[in-house]
């Protein structure tokens, strides 16, 4: 046996296999597997011929399928349909996983402008809203020069407001601004102090006038 399989093997299998070749395929080791087990299988290449490189398996089992009597059955068969079956399924699951995978950041992607538009529409519907409040205050200030436009202080009063009331809408403008930052990623929230009463101050002087009219 072992002569056959060395000449075997150095006739028909490659030679970067042929030394497990002959290790796996030796009696000791054909001993030790069916002892455990009613069969197994090895598989190998052969080498080139004009048809190119063949696949193989060789097939060990019992004699007596139930317990091993120290004999055995030793077949081999071509299986290159079989490895092209495998490697195709395979190319399969991979291509299928692929495009799961690009389904997967598609719709996270579409989720992701989906949200995107929505702020933006609610950022603007909320714009449109908040622009009108400096307007209104500076037409509301100018009203107000003009009906006591012999009154120095209350003139000066007026103007400060106006400046009050530019100085937001040019807040509001560089929000504006802000939202393309904010969709590049590119914008950092800074954190610093600043004066409560000046704020309400600054938006009451704003909103001021729009409330004694209502």
């Amino acid at each position: 046996y072992s002569a056959r399989m060395e000449k075997y093997c150095r006739t028909f299998v490659v030679d970067d296999m042929q030394e497990e070749f002959l290790s796996v395929l030796s009696k000791k080791s054909i001993e030790e597997n069916l002892s455990r087990e009613p069969r197994f299988i090895y598989r190998y290449d052969s080498k080139p011929n004009k048809a190119g490189k063949h696949h193989f398996e060789a097939h060990v089992l019992r004699l007596n399928e139930k317990k091993f009597d120290h004999t055995a059955i030793l077949a081999f068969r071509e299986i290159d349909d079989v490895i092209e079956g495998e490697l195709q399924w395979k190319k399969d699951k991979e291509e299928k996983f692929r495009v799961g995978e690009q389904n997967k950041i598609l719709k996270s992607e579409k989720k992701e402008a989906v949200l995107a538009n929505e702020s933006k529409s609610r950022f603007l519907s909320s714009l449109s809203h908040d622009i009108r409040t400096p307007i209104n205050g500076i037409q509301g200030m100018l009203r107000m020069m003009e009906s006591y436009a012999g009154d120095e202080k209350k003139q000066k009063e007026c103007i400060e407001k106006l400046w009050m009331a530019t100085n937001y809408l040019d807040t509001l403008v560089s929000n504006v601004l802000d939202m393309n930052r904010l969709e590049s990623h590119s914008i950092s929230i800074v954190e610093k102090p600043f004066n409560l009463i000046d704020l309400l101050m600054s938006i009451t002087s704003i909103c001021g006038s729009q409330a004694e009219e209502h």
